[in-house]
This record gives structure tokens, C-alpha cells and sequence, in this order.
């Protein structure tokens, strides 16, 4: 439940009309990947993962609000929604290495 709660505010902070660039959904899943690498990287229990990598983050970050915002983009803007996806993707990737990186011992 808070993950979504912090989803929820994160989506009244960044707001955006459908089918524009959501940069609340960009931010929520960049965070979400560094937290998750962070956490993989550092916490060894697979309780503690469960509970903050699934059930925390998992709510918290969405793939499918991702691929509805790019479809929702693409109608009008094939290559806005191909540069979304492509921004979206190496931040998520640049954000997990750097939990990853951040969390390293």
C-alpha cells in the first residue's frame, strides 16, 4: 500500500495529459530500479527482499503504465513514443547500475 501511495504522489507532483511524455512514470521507475539494485546489492535476506523489492517497489514502480503511456503516445507521435521508450529504458538502466554501484560494499 505505501508504495502506491508514493506512486499516487508522484503522479500529482509530475502530472501530464495521456498520450504526452509521462515524466512521473520515468521517475517512479528510475527510482524504483536504483532502490531495487540498492537492495539486492546490500540485503541478503530474502524476507527483507520480498517485503521492499516486491512488495514496496513492485508497487510503487509500473511497467504497464509505461507501455500504455508509449502506445498512448505512439498513436499521434510514432517517434516521440520510439524516443520515450528509449529514454525511459537507458534511465532505468543508468539507474540501476548506479544502486547498484551505490550500494556495493
Amino acid at each position: 500500500m505505501v508504495g502506491a501511495l508514493l506512486r499516487y504522489g508522484a503522479v500529482l507532483a509530475l502530472p501530464h495529459e495521456p498520450g504526452t511524455w509521462a515524466w512521473s512514470t520515468v521517475v517512479v521507475n528510475a527510482v524504483g530500479a536504483f532502490l531495487l539494485c540498492a537492495l539486492l546489492t546490500r540485503v541478503r535476506d530474502v524476507r527483507v527482499r520480498l517485503l521492499l523489492g516486491t512488495g514496496l517497489l513492485g508497487a510503487f514502480t509500473t511497467f504497464s503504465g509505461f507501455a500504455v503511456d508509449a502506445v498512448l503516445i505512439g498513436q499521434d507521435r510514432p517517434l516521440v513514443a520510439l524516443s520515450y521508450v528509449a529514454v525511459s529504458v537507458g534511465t532505468l538502466l543508468g539507474a540501476a547500475l548506479l544502486g547498484r554501484a551505490a550500494a556495493a560494499p
